[in-house]
């Protein structure tokens, strides 16, 4: 199964080649994520088509062929990295030390060998459709409408090869962890319990506490301007608890960074004010602040 996990950091050099590899993956995601997301308008526009139009989207089944490497595997690597790919742990969840590091090092060594096989075969699958001769460098395409497939045959190469590369930094990870008797070794993925994660998620949260409470301190006792010191401090305590609940119902406070969660607390107090003037806000001139904000209308 899929758990929470952390990853830690530190200067080394292994630590610095694990961040640079981070924003790759992220991008892989984001892409496999938007793929995923443009399913749902070509679905609306072909079912629109058929039902009032009688006309369909030509080639509906190639284009969702075309987008399924990206959604199945450009994602992968990202989730390799912070513990929450699906996999069987109730061995290995209670396994500690030396012993716990042994398995995990076998067990990403041999994934390791397999997706090397497969980004091998997986290049020389791209290379028998690509040929720049052929129009489009194409030697193969779609049924339906004629889609050049090479595109996807080659991101999936691609998208192995990251992933063999985070698979190579955390072999390392575990190497070292087993050679040294590492406790918490950087890099790689540290399974949390539920314990673990209610202590990360406060410590957090008590961080981003006390910087509110000393923005609020910065607010002059006497009142500013308009004499609503004790509204601006109630109002900034409201969003904090409003971000906090969101956050909650999101389950993403340990997914945060204590400088992101400042951040949105901040960002929503500093947006009430320009458009409120400090006077405490409602739920229909949020909505109608956060629609002038996105529009431009105040930077």
């Amino acid at each position: 199964m899929a758990g929470s996990a952390a990853v830690l950091e530190d200067s080394s050099l292994l630590s610095r080649l694990d961040r640079a590899l981070l924003p790759v993956e992220r991008f892989c995601a984001l892409i496999s994520g938007l793929a995923i997301f443009s399913l749902m308008f070509l679905a609306a526009y072909s079912v629109t088509g058929r039902k009032f139009f009688a006309s369909p989207l030509a080639g509906y089944v190639d284009y969702i062929e075309a987008a399924m490497p990206v959604i199945a595997i450009m994602g992968v690597s990202y989730v390799q990295r912070d513990g929450t790919h699906i996999r069987m742990d109730m061995l290995v969840s209670a396994l500690k030390g030396r012993v716990l590091w042994l398995f995990e090092l076998l067990s990403v060594l041999m994934i390791l060998v397999l997706m090397m096989a497969l980004t091998w075969g997986a290049w020389e699958h791209f290379d028998r459709s690509f040929d720049c001769a052929r129009p489009l460098c194409s030697r193969d395409s779609s049924v339906d409408i004629g889609i050049p497939v090479w595109p996807s045959k080659l991101i999936v190469p691609v998208a192995f090869a990251v992933l063999c590369l985070r698979l190579l930094l955390q072999a390392v990870g575990y190497g070292r962890a087993l050679i040294f008797g590492l406790e918490n070794p950087v890099a790689v993925p540290l399974t949390l319990s539920v314990a673990e994660q209610a202590r990360l998620e406060a410590q957090a949260l008590e961080g981003v506490q006390q910087a509110l409470l000393l923005h609020l301190s910065r607010i002059p006792r006497e009142g500013d301007a308009r004499g609503r010191t004790g509204e601006l401090r109630e109002e900034c305590m409201r969003v904090w608890r409003a971000v906090l609940l969101e956050l909650a119902f999101h389950g993403t406070v340990h997914g945060n960074s204590e400088a992101r969660l400042e951040s949105l607390v901040f960002k929503k107090f500093h947006l009430h004010r320009a458009c409120t003037g400090g006077v405490p806000v409602g739920g229909s001139q949020v909505i109608a602040c956060t629609a002038k904000a996105k529009a431009g209308k105040y930077r």
